[in-house]
């Protein structure tokens, strides 16, 4: 079953608010004529606010337990996230101790991309 929790509608008052949570004030995240001037055309969402995306859809999916005995791998920057657009999360499962996690765009098109496997072979805690 995939899952899609937790949509996302980034604003640039949220990216600046995630700078400021972050301390992480890189002017292609919250100075819009940076971001006008980049490559993207915009402001750009921070990539750990992309990844909190990830560990949150994970939590939906799991329980408040979730990260316990995992860790995110594989972690892929594909696209730019860019405020104004909806964003969501597909939790897909690959076993029975991994998830692929994927934050992508209103037309289904990968913007990151995780796996969340277990840190032990054997699998998370139970």
């Amino acid at each position: 079953m995939t899952a899609t929790p937790l949509p996302h509608h980034p604003t640039q008052q949220v990216l600046d608010g995630w700078a400021d949570l972050s301390d992480d004030h890189n002017p292609l995240h919250v100075d819009p004529d940076v971001g006008a001037r980049s490559r993207f055309g915009s402001t750009i969402a921070h990539g750990h606010m992309t990844i909190a995306w990830m560990t949150a859809a994970a939590t939906a999916r799991l329980g408040v337990d979730a990260m316990i005995g995992r860790r995110l791998a594989d972690v892929r920057f594909t696209a730019p996230v860019l405020p104004g657009h909806h964003y969501g999360v597909r939790c897909t499962p690959v076993d029975g101790h991994t998830l692929r996690l994927v934050v992508h765009d209103p037309d289904g098109q990968p913007c990151a991309t995780a796996t969340l496997e277990p840190t032990h072979p054997e699998g998370p805690p139970t």
